[in-house]
This record gives structure tokens, sequence and C-alpha cells, in this order.
């Protein structure tokens, strides 16, 4: 089974080449990599051909105009020759045995999406929202551990298309990504391959960090973005299950979230002012009521600009 690693990027070039070279220490190569530049003039390009990694020979770098997550990640596999699909989002860095495990388990599972583990990295310099962060990664990685081999079945069948491996030929069967959608395409995927007899699994050993950047104001922005594309989602398919929409709370929970629909909520989280007045608990449930007031309950109520 030959294997293509397909990498998205936008923008990505002050992290991309953290996953080049994580590429090249994996224990189980790549047969190719394609690097698809989605209209970002970043000098990505130019980076990867002057770079110095192991795998560069095997590397193919391609440009296209700005089309989206989904159009971009179709384009690569246009160009690939593998027999398995591997996509990587560009802020991963996989540990040496992330290939060798999706390969393994795709070998002994047929029809399967399979999403490896992530997490957010945390060292002493890490800032306590990524902290944060990385703990709601913890939490929700060991939630996905209690299925049993790992199937996601019914309404817990996901994958993310940071850290995920398909079979070349299902993938063109299912005609990949639906290239109207910004977002909320690996969801829309998800429902087409379920109703196609496609089994998802989730396997914690094809392990990779995720090198994210988060504050508070970009993971309330993500939220908000991934609700509009539910939203754009349903109007252009509304035949499709309705998973994420979180209704708007009513009477005293309405009026207690209310009260953090203020920019000073936001900017205390990111400047860690928090971490010299309250516990490592109570932080953390603070952070929630933050998060979820300004990006689910009510995301048009303060500006994040």
């Amino acid at each position: 089974m030959t294997i293509s690693v397909l990498i998205p990027t936008y923008n990505g070039a002050g992290k991309i080449m953290n996953l080049l070279h994580c590429l090249g220490k994996q224990t189980l190569l790549p047969d190719e990599i394609i690097v698809l530049i989605d209209g970002s003039k970043d000098g990505t390009e130019e980076l990867i051909a002057d770079g110095d990694f192991s795998l560069k020979a095997r590397t193919k770098v391609l440009w296209q105009p700005n089309g989206g997550r989904a159009k971009v990640r179709n384009t690569a596999v246009a160009h690939a020759s593998g027999d398995l699909l591997i996509f990587f989002d560009d802020d991963m860095l996989p540990l040496p045995d992330c290939i060798k495990q999706h390969h393994d388990w795709q070998l002994t599972h047929e029809r399967a999406f399979v999403t490896g583990g992530l997490e957010e990295p945390v060292d002493e310099t890490t800032s306590d929202i990524l902290r944060y962060k990385a703990s709601l990664s913890r939490k929700w990685n060991k939630e996905l551990e209690g299925h049993p081999d790992g199937l996601l079945e019914g309404d817990s069948a996901f994958f993310t298309a940071a850290n995920f491996s398909v079979p070349a030929g299902l993938f063109r069967e299912l005609k990949g990504f639906d290239e109207r959608l910004n977002d909320a395409e690996d969801y829309e995927l998800c429902v087409r391959a379920q109703r196609a007899g496609v089994r998802f699994y989730f396997l914690p050993d094809a392990f990779a960090w995720h090198n994210d950047p988060l504050t508070c104001s970009t993971y309330i922005r993500r939220l908000r973005q991934y609700a509009q594309a539910h939203r754009k989602l349903q109007s252009l398919m509304p035949e499709l299950p309705v998973r994420y929409k979180q209704p708007v709370p009513q009477g005293l929970k309405k009026i207690f979230f209310k009260l953090f629909l203020n920019r000073f909520w936001i900017r205390s989280v990111d400047n860690g002012f928090w971490t010299r007045l309250l516990p490592l608990s109570l932080r953390y449930r603070l952070y929630d009521y933050v998060i979820t007031a300004n990006g689910v309950y009510f995301p048009d109520k303060v500006s994040l600009s």
C-alpha cells in the first residue's frame, strides 16, 4: 500500500517546515508528500524550495488560487498517486509512529476513515488559555478512547481533516469534499460517507501535536465561524441532520451568561489576569463561561476586532 501525505496550507510559512521535518522522522516514510498552497503569497513555496529536510525529493509543492479548504484538499488528491491518503493540516506535528499507525490500521479495516489523536503541546511557556484548550482535547480523546475498537457509530461518527487517513479509491468514490463549503466540509462528507456504508474510527496512537497559537479571541472566532458554516450547510442541504445547533438559554441561565458579554472578559483571559486570582479548576470554569457566552450562545453581541 503506497502512501500519499497531503498538506493543504494557507499562509503557513511560519509552521509548515516543522511538519515536513516530522515527516522525515517517521518509522514508515510516505511515498510522496503533496503540499498544496491555497492562494497564499507568504513565501511558503520558496521556503520549501530552499529548505533542508530529508524528504525533499518526495515532496511536490503546488499552488492554486484561493479556493478554500474543500477545494484545496480535492486538488491535492487529484495529484496524488498513493493507495492511501493521509491528510495533515500545516500546523500538525505527527509523532514518529503516526503514519505507520494509519497504514497498519487501514490494512486491516475496509472502507474506513481513520482520525488520529491530537492535542495541543504544553510546556513552561504555554499560555493559560492554551493549557485550557489542551485539557479539553485530553478529555475529548479520553471519551473517544472509550469506543470499542475505536469504532464511531451513529451520532458519534466524525473525522477531523487535521489528521486523518482514507483509501484513495474510497475518497474518489465519494467524490471528495463539497467545494461549495469553506468550513464544516468534514461534517458533510462524514454524513455522506456514513450513508454509503463507510466506517469511522478513532486511533489515538496515530498521534500528532496541534501546534496552534490559540488565544481566547481566536477560539471564540473559530466557534462563531463554525456555527456560521453549519447554518450555510443547512441552507444548502436542509435534509442533513442537525448535530451542532446550540439553543439559546432561557431564564436565569440566559441572564447569567449575558454577564460575560464584554470585551473585558476576553481580554482578561488572554492577558493571564485570572492566573493570579483563581485556582485552576475555577479559572477553567470561568473560561468555559466566557467562551460559551461569546462563541456559542450570543456570537453577535461582542466585537472581537
